[in-house]
């Protein structure tokens, strides 16, 4: 089946409410799609290396959607692949080193900027 991936920083539930109303309009891919979440953690302008580069935390709706997810992502990240689930990945996200608070303190600017060689750590 296809694999439907959520990687926008979301809120708590998005997962949920997404499988939902799939489900609800569409009965029938219950058993023919797999939902998960991977949200982006990437800057502007460092896009590509980040997306190869960074660990990613993946969690689906069910043990089928986390796999599907994590083979998905296995083919192009170096980095480490945390597997969860789709109701604790947030919470795994936002307590954890992975979340590079220091992002949000002290964005790129013009004299900090970050080139494409340099990894953001």
């Amino acid at each position: 089946g296809d694999l439907y991936v959520i990687e926008s920083t979301s809120p708590v539930g998005t997962t949920d409410k997404m499988e939902a109303l799939i489900f609800e309009k569409r009965p029938e891919l219950k058993s023919k799609i797999f939902i998960a979440y991977c949200p982006e953690r990437v800057l502007p302008g460092n896009v590509i290396y980040e997306l190869v580069h960074n660990d990613r935390v993946i969690g689906g709706i069910n043990p089928e959607s986390t796999e599907k997810a994590m083979e998905f992502y296995a083919q192009f990240v170096q980095g480490t692949l945390h597997k969860t689930n789709a109701k604790t990945d947030f919470f795994f996200i936002y307590l954890s080193p992975l979340r590079r608070s220091d992002r949000t303190i002290n964005p790129p600017t013009r004299n900090n900027s970050i080139s494409p060689q340099t990894p953001f750590r």
